[in-house]
């Protein structure tokens, strides 16, 4: 930052939106059950279910891959 004072607000930007996104997910795996956090995922996040597996994605939302399953098979 002393070298590149303007990298300072954009490093300050950068840090306060990575901790506000780690809240929100936070908040989701602490306080939301296991469909509302599918759900969330749906709205939020859509394209990870193309790009990621099932196994990956369960641990992403705090579930075991058989309560992820039972989840989806109610869509």
């Amino acid at each position: 930052y002393n070298t590149f004072p303007e990298m300072n607000k954009l490093g300050r930007v950068l840090l306060e939106q990575y901790y506000l996104n780690l809240e929100e997910r936070l908040r989701v795996l602490q306080f939301q059950t296991a469909t509302q956090r599918y759900n969330y995922l749906l709205e939020n996040k859509p394209y990870l279910l193309q790009r990621v597996n099932l196994g990956h994605l369960a641990s992403y939302l705090g579930l075991t891959p058989e309560t992820l399953s039972r989840v989806r098979k109610t869509y």
